[in-house]
């Protein structure tokens, strides 16, 4: 995972999962709900808008970043699922998130530097489409 060879910590404690449960208040809309329009950046430094697809293509929005075990463990099937409906009116859209778990190796962003170097690195070593 991100060119690690050990997951971000050396130790995982129920603390440390804890402190990332009680901070988590994101809502976020319920099942069957529109995802609210957001503006966003690409890697490639264009900005971009979730109703920029509305009518044109159905939209994979997927969220995640490198310290997340869900994400990891998803890209390959994320990828597959890409080469299969590109083409077919399908865009997916990773939006990269900040650090699931900060720490020793990959510590969380301090700058949106900081974030899209991370998320280059990311889509490079995790060959994320």
């Amino acid at each position: 995972m991100f060119g690690l060879s050990k997951y971000n910590y050396d130790n995982f404690t129920r603390d440390l999962l804890m402190k990332d449960v009680l901070l988590d208040k994101f809502g976020g809309p319920k099942p069957g709900e529109k995802a609210p329009d957001f503006e966003a950046r690409t890697l490639d430094g264009a900005k971009i808008t979730l109703s920029d697809y509305r009518g044109d293509s159905n939209v994979v929005l997927t969220f995640g970043s490198a310290t997340c075990p869900a994400t990891a463990s998803s890209i390959r099937e994320l990828n597959d699922l890409c080469d299969e409906y590109r083409g077919d009116d399908v865009e997916f859209l990773f939006c990269y998130v900040r650090e699931a778990h900060p720490g020793e190796r990959l510590p969380a962003h301090e700058s949106i530097e900081d974030k899209v170097h991370a998320a280059e690195v990311f889509r490079r070593d995790e060959e994320v489409e």
